[in-house]
Order: C-alpha cells, then sequence, then structure tokens
C-alpha cells in the first residue's frame, strides 16, 4: 500500500513537467534512499518503509513552506501569483500524503470507514 501512495506522489510531482524525474532521483531525494531503492522495492515486491515514507511527506512539507516563505520575500509582484499555485499544489500534495498516511494508519489497527 505505501509503494502506492509513494509511486502516486512521484506521479503528481511529475504531472505537468516537461522533465519528470525518474524513479532514482525520486528515491534518493524525495524518499532519502539510495538511488536504487524504487527498482528495489518493485522488484522484491514489498513495500516502502514507514521512513522513507515519512521523508516523503516531510521534504513535501518543506517545499511548501520554503514556498510560503518565498512569497513572503518576493520582491517581484509578477512571481506572487506562480509562487502561491506552486504553494497551493505542494498543500495539495501534502494533504493527499497526510490522509493516506491516516488510512494506512487506520488500516493497520483494523479500523474500517
Amino acid at each position: 500500500m505505501k509503494l502506492h501512495i509513494a509511486e502516486s506522489v512521484m506521479n503528481q510531482l511529475n504531472e505537468g513537467q516537461v522533465d519528470p524525474m525518474s524513479e532514482r532521483y525520486f528515491g534518493s531525494h524525495w524518499l532519502g534512499r539510495d538511488s536504487t531503492y524504487m527498482g528495489y522495492i518493485k522488484s522484491a515486491d514489498t513495500d516502502i518503509s514507514a521512513e522513507a515514507l515519512l521523508n516523503l511527506y516531510g521534504n513535501v512539507i518543506k517545499q511548501r513552506v520554503q514556498t510560503e516563505q518565498d512569497i513572503v520575500l518576493n520582491r517581484d509582484n509578477e512571481m506572487v501569483e506562480p509562487l502561491r499555485k506552486r504553494a497551493d499544489f505542494y498543500h495539495r500534495v501534502e494533504c493527499y500524503l497526510g490522509s493516506a498516511i491516516y488510512d494506512e494508519a487506520a488500516a493497520i489497527q483494523g479500523v474500517e470507514f
């Protein structure tokens, strides 16, 4: 299940990108693991670690916060709207991840909705 969450976030981050990131980049920069991590997880038919999932969540939060700080520090009015859209995007990804982690934790405890 957690692999599906990570793949979904990678797809969201790649959406609309001219040069989408590779699984290798995603594994090392977003999950905080080795560049071969995603390939290994898929070939072993296993799930990503909770630590990798939390690294991903933390990195998305960090990107949102940094973008919001860029808005505050920005002196170029033309950049405000693109930065706001970027912050909103990261906020949506953050909300998705929070909800997915919540659902995963509930499922582990046998809670059904």
